[in-house]
């Protein structure tokens, strides 16, 4: 204020016994695609690259006649029933993995109400999906040992189901951005 304005060091208006009201305070409610939000979105843009690796990664390795030659031959100490089933369920929930991905990220662009719990869904397919995959990999193959290499796919996605649920199910910056 410049000084013509001032009447006894009072603004304008305040000498009346008109009372200035300051502005209400806003507090801006998180909305968007942002936040925290950027780190399941990162996720679901890799994913279906990831599966598309996975599957022809386990085709190039554990389809070939010599692995297959292990585990198809009743009289080789690998033999398992379970082998073939167990490596084509996990190419085809890999590709259905990769295909959901798809469809949640135009979910999410599109910021469509149903998204929030399909993500949900999602994430405990996933962990749900690793888990009976290691389980019934060490029943087809016994020999194999739980290494940190086998187990990590289980701690990652069950970690991400722990974080990843709460946040869609609770976060206000998701119930104000799925509204459509």
């Amino acid at each position: 204020m410049d000084d013509n304005q001032m009447v006894n060091n009072e603004p304008q208006g305040a000498a009346d016994g008109q009372q200035q009201m300051a502005a209400p305070l806003y507090k801006p409610t998180p909305e968007g695609i942002g936040g925290w939000l950027i780190l399941p979105l990162i996720g679901l843009v890799i994913t279906p690259f990831r599966m598309v690796y996975l599957v022809i990664s386990t085709m190039a390795t554990a389809l070939t006649p010599e692995v297959l030659s292990y585990f198809d031959s009743p009289d080789s100490a690998f033999y398992s029933p379970l082998y073939k089933p167990l490596v084509f369920g996990e190419i085809l929930v890999n590709m259905f993995i990769g295909a959901a991905a798809v469809v949640l990220l135009v979910l999410l662009f599109t910021k469509k109400k149903i998204f929030p719990m399909l993500m949900v869904v999602y994430l405990a397919f996933n962990a749900c999906f690793t888990i009976i995959d290691v389980i019934l990999a060490k029943m087809a193959v016994p020999q194999i040992a739980l290494s940190g290499e086998i187990m990590r796919p289980v701690i990652t996605s069950v970690l991400a189901a722990c974080i990843w649920i709460p946040y869609f199910l609770m976060s206000e910056r998701v119930k104000n951005t799925f509204v459509k």
